[in-house]
């Protein structure tokens, strides 16, 4: 599972994705033109949710079921998808993995 921060024709978006057997399954994305955003995903039971914040609430990008037999899962950070033509330098910052308590 993963949400993603993408640049893809000129147009940048928020998205899930959950591969299985390395098959992504990509998930309707949504237009954000911020130039910062938050990112957080959800798990919970058997689904993952997903949503992102440009300054103000968290808008929800999608939730999905967790790939048959994923077990306990993983986390990790990537990016990918900058212009061509421009520097493509990512900074994280405020990274953290927190019980919820539910």
């Amino acid at each position: 599972m993963k949400i993603i921060r993408e640049n893809v024709k000129g147009k940048t978006q928020i998205l899930m994705v959950r591969e299985q057997k390395n098959i992504p399954e990509t998930q309707p994305g949504k237009e954000e033109a911020a130039v910062s955003v938050h990112l957080r995903l959800v798990w919970s039971g058997t689904k993952v949710s997903g949503s992102y914040k440009a300054g103000g609430d968290w808008i929800p990008v999608g939730e999905l079921d967790l790939p048959a037999g994923a077990g306990a899962g993983s986390f990790g950070l990537a990016c990918h998808g900058g212009t061509a033509d421009a520097d493509r330098w990512t900074k994280f910052s405020g990274f953290r993995i927190a019980h919820s308590g539910k």
